[in-house]
């Protein structure tokens, strides 16, 4: 089921930037729930991960593994097109957590990369403080999050406001792991808060930027609280939707038939010849076979 909302998040930031491109999603309305959603669900299956790791390098080796070769991957498609200047500007806008100015990078969707892998840092930090065992450090960094994200939807910003509404959602999805024996089950609760994800959005424009984090945060609680629910198995390529829709959607010249084809077909072929066999790594154990359709307990992105 994770598998699919995941697919489901993707698209839906996929469609909402080329929504002025291709009429195929509602020009007026933004999907505000999907990249906070998307970090709900990082919280809780990063928070297993460190868990089950047996120290920080090994927590860094599969965070590494997951993410990277297909980053890389993205940024040579941002130079083939674009050259040193797009690749550069892409990496500035990617290191700098979306905070400079230039919104007309080749993939600027990637700086909310480098914002979860500064809230996996704060996760594993205060996982050593005892998180897991002792629940106050999650507690504490949540409601500060939530504080943060409300100062800045009034006071900071539109990049600031942006940066801060990710950390609430994914510390909320650390929270649900840790309860995850309460809330298992939840299945009518769970699809509620889907739902009012996403109508929420329509009820006050004011919505659009300054507290996405809510929607986003009953996003991902939601999906988290249906995930023990059955569905056919998909490859993972959720995560190469996300890193390969920008470059291609300035590739492909406004033709709708190039950008979804491409997309489709770089994203499965990225799963099987890039992805799924550089998570073979994480064991140490050379290049077994692996499920093509792996959940996402255990290769969570």
């Amino acid at each position: 089921m994770v598998d699919w909302f995941r697919l489901f998040l993707a698209l839906s930031v996929c469609l909402t930037h080329a929504k002025d491109t291709y009429p195929v999603w509602p020009v007026n309305y933004l999907a505000i729930w999907a990249v906070p959603g998307f970090l709900s669900i990082s919280g809780f299956y990063v928070l297993r991960s460190y868990e089950q790791s047996s120290s920080w390098r090994d927590f860094i080796k599969k965070r590494v593994l997951r993410v990277m070769p297909a980053f890389f991957v993205s940024l040579y498609i941002v130079w083939l097109y674009a050259g040193a200047p797009g690749l550069e500007g892409t990496l500035r806008f990617y290191f700098t957590l979306g905070l400079t100015t230039d919104m007309g990078v080749p993939n600027a969707p990637l700086w909310t990369l480098s914002t979860e892998e500064l809230c996996y840092g704060l996760l594993a930090i205060l996982f050593t403080l005892g998180a897991y065992k002792r629940r106050w450090p999650i507690w504490c960094a949540f409601v500060i999050s939530c504080v943060v994200a409300t100062m800045g939807a009034f006071s900071g910003p539109p990049a600031v406001t942006m940066l801060c509404n990710l950390f609430a959602p994914f510390f909320a999805g650390s929270l649900v792991y840790i309860y995850r024996d309460k809330i298992t089950g939840a299945f009518l609760p769970g699809f509620a808060l889907i739902v009012g994800a996403i109508l929420l959005p329509l009820v006050h424009v004011g919505y659009v930027w300054p507290a996405s984090w809510v929607p986003g945060l009953l996003m991902g609680v939601g999906i988290l609280s249906i995930r023990s629910v059955r569905m056919p198995k998909i490859p993972d390529i959720s995560y190469g939707v996300y890193v390969y829709h920008m470059p291609l959607f300035w590739i492909s010249y406004g033709h709708a038939w190039i950008f979804f084809s491409s997309l489709f077909y770089l994203s499965i072929s990225s799963w099987y010849i890039v992805e799924r066999p550089a998570l073979t790594l994480k064991t140490g154990k050379g290049w077994p076979k692996l499920d093509p359709f792996p959940s996402p307990e255990e290769f969570a992105a």
